[in-house]
């Protein structure tokens, strides 16, 4: 009896926080027949990153930037910092496969190289990103036991002299992943993946 009351004394001294007003939006992927949509991020740009089902029911990723949405093929975004750097992972051959995708350059995250004799990982997934750019995620090792991992970025060299291609303009019309193209050093922006 004496618990009971004192959980009675304890709610009735608890008190409600100011109040926030919220809008309520909804996201809809604007394709026929895609269900399941799910907003997995956002940054402080309000870019929201996500994923859905597709008509074939094949989980495809989107980015919707200020009312404008963009697929993301064969990928499941799981996060976004500030930097506009893209986490998540992708189904490989073998497992599925963390990436992080920054500045028009999709980066494959592995798992920690086998002993010897030891089989690979069998799976990566990059689930959260924060604004220094370290990632956290999950792999599966070898044997099947699961392990939580922390991904802490190295610096990359950067080009200190424009290639030549980039110079002479002669990215225009590319594919954004043109080996050309894909070594400009640039902000993250919808149209790279679009």
């Amino acid at each position: 009896m004496m618990s009971s009351v004192v959980l009675l004394q304890l709610s009735l001294s608890v008190r409600p926080s100011p109040a926030t007003a919220y809008v309520f939006t909804t996201i809809d992927v604007p394709f026929p027949q895609a269900q399941a949509a799910t907003v997995m991020g956002l940054n402080a740009e309000q870019v929201m990153i996500g994923a859905y089902l597709d008509a074939g029911s094949r989980d495809q990723g989107f980015l919707w930037v200020r009312g404008h949405f963009t697929t993301l093929l064969n990928v499941e975004p799981q996060g976004i910092n500030a930097s506009g750097a893209l986490i998540g992972f992708y189904g490989a051959r073998n497992g599925s496969r963390g990436f992080v995708f920054l500045d028009g350059t999709f980066t494959p995250l592995e798992g920690p190289p086998p002993a010897p004799f030891e089989p690979s990982t069998l799976l990566t997934e990059a689930e959260g990103i924060n604004d220094a750019g370290v990632i956290v995620g999950d792999y599966r090792d070898g044997h099947g036991v699961f392990h939580s991992f922390r991904y802490d970025p190295t610096p990359t060299p950067r080009y200190k002299q424009i290639p030549r291609c980039l110079r002479q303009n002669s990215c225009q019309g590319k594919q954004p992943y043109s080996r050309c193209c894909s070594l400009r050093p640039r902000a993250f922006s919808p149209q790279i993946l679009g």
